[in-house]
C-alpha cells in the first residue's frame, strides 16, 4: 500500500503511548534483564493535523497506529524453574532438566487489534425549557420573580407583570414584561441559552455572563415579529436583556445541561485500512531443485512519492564448445559460472510489485516434474471495522537440490519483530481513542514421537514332516533330504512377529519357538540332549537347527548320528510354519505423528491516548489486564506419519551443555533449565525418495486450525492466570516421573486437598484418576475457578511430598 494521504511527503514522527510495561528492565546496572524469550508489545500513534490532509477529505480525525510485536519462543521463567525443582526433589535433577529446560519455538501469531473511542460516552445537550403559557396573566408579582428556577430581576420596578400580548403576526402570546432591562439568573450554567423575545419595532440587546465575565452577546433586528436570540458558550449562569424603549418581552427561554451518554456504535472509530494484508510464498520445485519466490507489501510515509526497493540473486553457468577451430585446428571449448548479487533502491512517482514464480526450463531427452505449492504465511482480517486480526504461521521448510543433509528441516519457526500498519479515522468530537491489542503465539516443545496402532494381518500355520536316517556306522546332514526344506503358500509370508512368539517345550502355547522366529518343533517333549548353550536337543543329533531361510522357506539342518550298537537312526519331527499374508487387512485404526501440545500463550496490551499538538497517553478507565504471558490454551497436534520421510521422523541427536544456575530460594543447585542445544550432524543422506511437501501442508493446517478455533475452545483457559506449572504439559510429564504408590494414593488422603474435588470424584477415586482430565474440564468437573482448579491439581502432583505413600 502507498500511502496518499497527506498533502505533502512527511515523515512520520511516531510517538509511542505504550509498552508491555513487564519486558522494563527497571535497575540499572545489576546485570539482569527481562527474561529474553517473551513475546512483547508496543503501541505508537501519529495524527496528523488538519492543514496537511487533502481539503476533500470527508473523514473525521484521522489516526495512524503502528503495532510492534516482538515474537519469541516460550521458556519456563525463573521462578517456575526454582519452584519445580523445590516442589519436586525426589524427581531426578536430569529429568527435571529436560522438562524445565524445554524451549518452545513459536510456529503461529495471531494478533488482534481493536480501537474504541476515548472515553466511552460523549456529551449530550439536554433542553430545560421555561415557558408562560401556563401563567395567568398578573401585574401584582414579586420582583424579583422565581420560577422553576430561574431568576427574573426587572429594573426600577416594583412588581413583574405576566402580559397577553398580540403581535403582529397574529398570535397571542403570554409574556413576563421586561421593561427597559431585566437580569435573568439561571439555576445552573449552561453551555447554552436561547431566548425567545416580542419587541415590536424595538432592538434588544443580550449579554451572557459566567460569573463577571462576559462570555457573549446577541441583538434582534427590531421588527415587529418574534425573534430567537442564541448563545453558546463554556459556562452561562446570568442573562441582561436591555432595549432603549420600555417595549421588550420575553416568551420563553431555553437552557440546557450536559449529560453523559453512551456513544452509538455508528460513530465507533472505524480502520479504514492497514498492512499487510497478505503475505503469501510460492514453491515451484522440479525434479532436480526447485526456486522460490514470495510476495511482500511495504507500507511507505516518508519524503517521498513512492519507494521500490529491490535485490536480485542468481547463479549462471555458461559452457562453449567448437570443433576444428581455425586458430588451433582443433576442439576449444570454455566454461564460465558465477554467482551475482544487485540490490537497488528508486525513487519514483509510481509504486509496482511484481510478483514472479518461475521454472527451470531445459532441453532434455526426458521428462521434467513440476510441483506448484501455494502458502499463506500471513493474512488479515477485517478492515472497515474497528478491529483487525493477522494470523501469521510459519513459512515451510525450503527444498535444497541436494540428497545431504542440510540445516533446513520441517517448518520455519517465526520469531522476530513484525509491524502493523493501522488507519483510523473517528469523529471530530471524540477527543481520543482506547487501543488494545492482544497477541496469541503457539510454541511446540522439542521432538516428536510416533505412535503407530499394531498393523493386522491374517494369519495362518502350515504343518510338515522332516524325515532322515543315519547311515549304518556314520552320520549323515539332515539337508541332504529333500524334506528339511519347505516352502508356504504363494501370498502369505513367515510370521516373525513377537506377538507369535511361544514358550519352547510347552505344546500348549500355539506359537513358535525362542531362537526360531517363525517355526516351532512340534516333537520337542521327546528331546534328551542339551546344546552348549541349553537348548534341548533330540537324541542322537547334532548341529541341530531350523530356521527361515528366506520369507517363504524354512530348512531344518543337522547331523542324524549311527547309534553306538551300529545300525541306521531315524529321525522324523513334525514342524508348524506361522504365516500371515503379505498385506495387512483392512482396519480402522490410524496411526499418527504425536507432535506434542501446541502451547497458545497470549499477552495483553491497553493504552488511552487524547489528541493535541502531540498525542498525549492517559490512564485507562477500565482496569488494565496484568503485564504478563499466560498461557491460554493447548491443543494436541498430530499428523499422518505416511506423509513424512524416514529422516523427519527419526529423532535428532543432541548434546546439551549446562550453563550455571544462581537458583533460587530454598531450590537445589541445578540448571536453570535452559540449555544451549548443539545438534550432532551426521554424513548419512536422508532418503530423497518422498516428498515432504503433503506433512508440511498438513502441519500448517493443523497450526491454522488451533489459533483460529481456540477461542471458541473448550480447553480455553482465562487470560492472566495459568502459567507453565499448571499447563496440561508440565502435568503430563511430571505424571510420568511420579511412583505408582503415590497415584494410587486414595484423594481423601491428599492434605488441604479442597472438599469439593474429593466429592466430585468420588470416595474411591485416586490422584492418578484426578489427573487425567485436562485443566479446563478438571475445574468444570470440580465447581472451581481455574485459578482454584490449577492450585487444587498441583496438590495432587505434590502430594509425595505430604501424603504417605
Amino acid at each position: 500500500m502507498t500511502t496518499q494521504l497527506l498533502n505533502l511527503p512527511l515523515d512520520v514522527p511516531w510517538k509511542l503511548i505504550g509498552v508491555s510495561r513487564d519486558m522494563m528492565d527497571v535497575t540499572f546496572c545489576n546485570k539482569r534483564f527481562p527474561f529474553e524469550w517473551r513475546s512483547s508489545l508496543a503501541i505508537s500513534v501519529f495524527e496528523p493535523k488538519a492543514e496537511d490532509l487533502p481539503p476533500d477529505l470527508c473523514e473525521g480525525i484521522v489516526t495512524f497506529l503502528k503495532v510492534t510485536c516482538t515474537i519469541t519462543g516460550y521458556q519456563p521463567s525463573e521462578e517456575d524453574i526454582a519452584r519445580g525443582y523445590t516442589e519436586f526433589p525426589d524427581i531426578p535433577t536430569e529429568r527435571l532438566d529436560g522438562i524445565l529446560g524445554d524451549y518452545f519455538a513459536c510456529y503461529g501469531a495471531l494478533l488482534n487489534a481493536a480501537v474504541f473511542p476515548f472515553p466511552s460516552t460523549r456529551k449530550m445537550l439536554r433542553p430545560t425549557t421555561l415557558s408562560f403559557t401556563d401563567q395567568h396573566p398578573r401585574r401584582n408579582l414579586p420582583n424579583p420573580l422565581t420560577l422553576d428556577g430561574f431568576s427574573f430581576d426587572i429594573a426600577d420596578a416594583v412588581r413583574n407583570r405576566i402580559l397577553d400580548v398580540g403581535p403582529a403576526d397574529g398570535v397571542r402570546r403570554r409574556v413576563l414584561d421586561l421593561r427597559r432591562k431585566a437580569t435573568v439568573t439561571l439555576g445552573s450554567p449552561t453551555p447554552g441559552v436561547e431566548v425567545e423575545l416580542v419587541a415590536p419595532a424595538t432592538p434588544v440587546a443580550m449579554q451572557a455572563f459566567d460569573g463577571d465575565q462576559l462570555v457573549g452577546s446577541a441583538t434582534t433586528t427590531g421588527s415587529d415579529q418574534p425573534e430567537t436570540l442564541r448563545i453558546k458558550a463554556e459556562a452561562i449562569d446570568r442573562l441582561v436583556l436591555t432595549t432603549t424603549r420600555n417595549r421588550a418581552f420575553l416568551a420563553g427561554i431555553t437552557t440546557y445541561a450536559a449529560e453523559d451518554v453512551p456513544i452509538e456504535i455508528e460513530d465507533f472509530p472505524h480502520i479504514v485500512d492497514f498492512e499487510p494484508k497478505t503475505r503469501d510464498l510460492y514453491q515451484a520445485a522440479t525434479e532436480t531443485g526447485e526456486v522460490l519466490t514470495a510476495s511482500v507489501s511495504d507500507v511507505k510515509t516518508d519524503k517521498s512519492f513512492t519507494h521500490t526497493d529491490s535485490s536480485e540473486t542468481g547463479v549462471s553457468l555458461q559452457g562453449t564448445v567448437g570443433f576444428g577451430s581455425k586458430s588451433a585446428g582443433g576442439l576449444n571449448g570454455s566454461l564460465t559460472g558465477g554467482l551475482t548479487h544487485k540490490w537497488g533502491e528508486t525513487e519514483q512517482d509510481q509504486f509496482s510489485t511484481h510478483t514472479d514464480a518461475s521454472r527451470e526450463r531445459r532441453e532434455r531427452n526426458a521428462t521434467t516434474t513440476n510441483l506448484n505449492q501455494l502458502y499463506n504465511v500471513l493474512t488479515g482480517y477485517h478492515p472497515g471495522t474497528n478491529r483487525a486480526a493477522f494470523l501469521q504461521l510459519p513459512r515451510p521448510h525450503v527444498l535444497q537440490p541436494t540428497d545431504h543433509r542440510t540445516f533446513v528441516h520441517g517448518l520455519r519457526e517465526i520469531e522476530g519483530v513484525q509491524d502493523f500498519f493501522l488507519v483510523v479515522t473517528r469523529p471530530k468530537d471524540i477527543p481520543g481513542l482506547s487501543v488494545e491489542a492482544f497477541l496469541e503465539t503457539g510454541h511446540f516443545p522439542e521432538g516428536m514421537q510416533v505412535q503407530e496402532p499394531e498393523i493386522e494381518y491374517h494369519e495362518s500355520h502350515e504343518d510338515f514332516v522332516v524325515t532322515a536316517e543315519s547311515g549304518d556306522s556314520g552320520a549323515r546332514s539332515i539337508e541332504d533330504f529333500p524334506a528339511s526344506k519347505y516352502t508356504i503358500e504363494s501370498g502369505w509370508v513367515i510370521d516373525r512377529r513377537e506377538t507369535r512368539r511361544g514358550v519352547f517345550g510347552d505344546p500348549h502355547i500355539d506359537g513358535w519357538d525362542p531362537g526360531h522366529p517363525g517355526i516351532k518343533d512340534l516333537d520337542t517333549s521327546s528331546a534328551s540332549d542339551l546344546s552348549p548353550d541349553g537348548t534341548l536337543l533330540p537324541s542322537g543329533i547334532t548341529l541341530y537347527n531350523y530356521q527361515p531361510v528366506s520369507d517363504g522357506t524354512v530348512q531344518v539342518t543337522g547331523r542324524v548320528n549311527a547309534p553306538i550298537g551300529g545300525g541306521p537312526r531315524h529321525f522324523r519331527h513334525n514342524y508348524r510354519v506361522f504365516t500371515r499374508s503379505e498385506r495387512p487387512r483392512p482396519t480402522d485404526a490410524q496411526s499418527h505423528v504425536a507432535l506434542g501440545r501446541l502451547f497458545l500463550t497470549a499477552r495483553q496490551l491497553c493504552v488511552c491516548f487524547v489528541s493535541g499538538d502531540c498525542p498525549e497517553a492517559v490512564p485507562c478507565p477500565t482496569p488494565t489486564p496484568p503485564p504478563t504471558v499466560s498461557i491460554v490454551d493447548e491443543r494436541p497436534i498430530e499428523i499422518d506419519p505416511a506423509l513424512l520421510t524416514p529422516d523427519e521422523t527419526a529423532p535428532t541427536r543432541v548434546t546439551r551443555a549446562r550453563r550455571p544456575s544462581t537458583g533460587g530460594a530454598g531450590a537445589p543447585q541445578t540448571p536453570e533449565g535452559m540449555f544451549d542445544v548443539v545438534p550432532t550432524l551426521t554424513d548419512e543422506a536422508p532418503p530423497a525418495t518422498r516428498s515432504r511437501l503433503p506433512a508440511m501442508k498438513e502441519l500448517l493446517t493443523k497450526v491454522r486450525s488451533a489459533m483460529t478455533t481456540s477461542i471458541r475452545s473448550r480447553t480455553r483457559l482465562p487470560y492472566g492466570i495459568v502459567g507453565f506449572l499448571d499447563s496440561d504439559f508440565f502435568k503430563e510429564r511430571i505424571r510420568e516421573q511420579l511412583p505408582p504408590a503415590v497415584l494410587d494414593l486414595p484423594l481423601a488422603q491428599v492434605p488441604q486437598l479442597p472438599q469439593q474435588v474429593k466429592d466430585r470424584f468420588g470416595p474411591q477415586a485416586k490422584i492418578a484418576d484426578a489427573l487425567r482430565p485436562d485443566l479446563a474440564s478438571f475445574a468444570r468437573r470440580v465447581g472451581l475457578g481455574t485459578e482454584d482448579a490449577a492450585r487444587a491439581r498441583f496438590l495432587l502432583l505434590t502430594a509425595r511430598l505430604s501424603g504417605p505413600e
